[in-house]
């Protein structure tokens, strides 16, 4: 220090050394009374010396807006008579009644002899970092917030792929029922769920499904009176098919003059959501969802559950038209069956007297004049009997009531006996085998493979007009013995192949045609060689012939 700089240090004033100083200082006695306060703090609060000089700390203007602030500023007083330093941040009014954040530091000062004489507090403006951070602090909270409700959305998202893959599964309305109340309830924690459906007389609501129905739901359904007026929240949903969302008790009873719930929802549900079931501007019924507590429906969890309800109205409609659909099927199958049956007998008989009296017309060395007639008789009734076989087989197939009866027989033998059957009736065409002379021995029903062999043999002389060679070819094929059946007539289209097999189709270049059909016999053969685990394919060329490919397991090890 030069000569004389301590003269000039000594000669300031300790207030000017607080006025010098940034940061809000002040000097507080020993029991709590501010002697002294730097121009800064009482700038910033646009105080005068008198208005906090020689006052209770504590009961000055910055601190006295709040008792709480008051408060934990006397235990700071406190603690620093104890000799201890406190450090916090708090709101302090300033000018015009505004409040600033300040970082506040209250501490002991001590004598030479360590006494603690006096308190210091001190302080700098914080509010702009607080601000900073108050304002970081709400956007991570947003973001966390957003972050939270795009998980939410993903996850009712995939809930909602989860129902939809659910409900393309459902094939009667109970099952639709039990998917939706399921979802709906382990999706929203929910407290009941009820679905409701119009009676079949349309004047009642019947209970469907509900959470606290038993699991076989063999209870017969609950009506309810249609409530058709806006008196009643599901009545203003039957009758508006728009939702309904209460938040609780109170919100109903305000809005409503009818407020009884229906069973099985119970009297003291809070919040409440009311989903209308509509397809094609017909309302089948209402979804009901309640809560044991009051629930305010955001519009993302409204949206979640008006997905649900067009999904489930869709659904609903499905599995109606698919149960209409199935009694329909039943019924055709029934008289097909009856019909095939009764028809069965009385062809029998003509066929057998046809047969009878063209074998006598043959042995009477009669004219082709009187056989012929005879003969069509006998070939039509035949016709009939194979398409009745094809009809009462497909009416097994449906009721799964097609039998396989499995046995040891050698497939040489009966191919050759099918060809020496066949051929004698054949004008235009011959029946071709090439196999093995040795026996080709499998365990199968003789009686269907037969029917099989027929009908492809029937296709190949039928789809042949020009006639031609068929061949037939019998091998071995690793576990497998194979019949290939080849004829050399229209052949079928690319694009037909893939269809060939299914029920009542038939090809393009024969539907428009001369061929008659039902389009069931490769439908009845396909089901036939699967029950035995084998497999048939088809090969073709339109207009160069047709080959089918019958592969059938030598045991049913296979």
């Amino acid at each position: 220090m030069q000569p004389g700089e301590a003269d000039i240090l000594h000669s300031f004033s300790a207030q000017a050394l607080l006025d010098s100083l940034f940061a809000f200082v002040g000097v507080v006695t020993f029991d709590g009374i501010l002697i002294e306060a730097n121009q800064s703090a009482l700038k910033v609060a646009g105080l005068q010396p008198s208005d906090v000089i020689g006052k209770p700390f504590h009961e000055t203007y910055w601190w006295s807006y709040d008792p709480d602030v008051q408060a934990e500023l006397c235990l700071a007083l406190a603690r620093g008579q104890a000799g201890e330093t406190s450090r916090y941040d708090v709101m302090v009014r300033v000018a015009d009644e505004r409040l600033m954040m300040i970082d506040f530091m209250l501490a002991p000062l001590r004598d030479a002899y360590g006494n603690i004489r006096y308190l210091i507090p001190s302080a700098i403006d914080v509010s702009e970092r607080y601000s900073i951070q108050h304002e970081r602090e709400f956007l991570l909270a947003r973001e966390r917030i957003a972050r939270q409700m795009a998980e939410q959305a993903v996850r009712r998202v995939e809930r909602l792929q989860t129902i939809t893959s659910a409900l393309s599964e459902a094939v009667t309305p109970l099952d639709v029922a039990r998917v939706v109340v399921e979802e709906v309830r382990q999706t929203l924690d929910a407290h009941q769920v009820a679905m409701y459906v119009r009676s079949v007389d349309g004047t009642a609501l019947e209970v469907l499904h509900s959470t606290n129905a038993p699991p076989t739901d063999t209870t017969a359904p609950v009506p309810i009176t249609m409530l058709l007026d806006t008196t009643h929240p599901l009545g203003e949903t039957l009758k508006t098919a728009l939702p309904v969302f209460l938040v609780s008790q109170a919100d109903r009873e305000a809005l409503y003059q009818s407020v009884t719930l229906p069973p099985p929802l119970a009297a003291d549900a809070h919040g409440l959501a009311l989903l209308p079931l509509e397809v094609e501007g017909q309302v089948m019924g209402v979804c009901m969802v309640s809560f044991a507590e009051p629930r305010q429906f955001p519009q993302d969890e409204r949206a979640f559950l008006w997905a649900i309800a067009v999904q489930c109205a869709q659904a609903l409609q499905r599995a109606r038209l698919y149960s209409t659909m199935q009694e329909a099927v039943t019924t055709r199958d029934h008289f097909i069956a009856v019909a095939s049956h009764d028809l069965r007998t009385p062809l029998t008989v003509m066929l057998g007297q046809a047969q009878l009296l063209d074998r006598r017309m043959q042995h009477a060395q009669l004219g082709e004049a009187f056989t012929r007639p005879i003969q069509a008789i006998v070939q039509q009734s035949l016709r009939l009997n194979r398409m009745l076989t094809s009809l009462l087989d497909l009416s097994r197939i449906q009721t799964g009531q097609l039998v396989i009866e499995r046995d040891w027989f050698d497939l040489r033998r009966l191919v050759e006996r099918i060809v020496a059957e066949v051929s004698p009736t054949l004008s235009r065409h011959t029946l071709e085998l090439l196999a093995t002379p040795d026996p080709l021995r499998i365990f199968a029903d003789e009686l269907r493979i037969e029917e099989v062999i027929q009908n492809i043999i029937s296709n190949a002389i039928k789809y042949s007009p020009a006639g031609g060679p068929i061949l037939l070819t019998l091998e071995q094929r690793d576990e497998h013995l194979c019949v290939a059946i080849s004829d050399q007539g229209i052949g079928i289209p690319l694009e037909a192949q893939q269809h060939l097999f299914e029920q009542f189709y038939r090809a393009a270049n024969v539907q428009h045609s001369s061929f008659t059909g039902l389009g069931i016999g490769l439908y009845i053969v396909r089901e036939i060689v699967q029950q035995h685990g084998g497999m048939i394919s088809c090969t073709s060329q339109e207009g160069q012939g047709t080959t089918f490919t019958i592969c059938l397991p030598l045991s049913d090890h296979n």
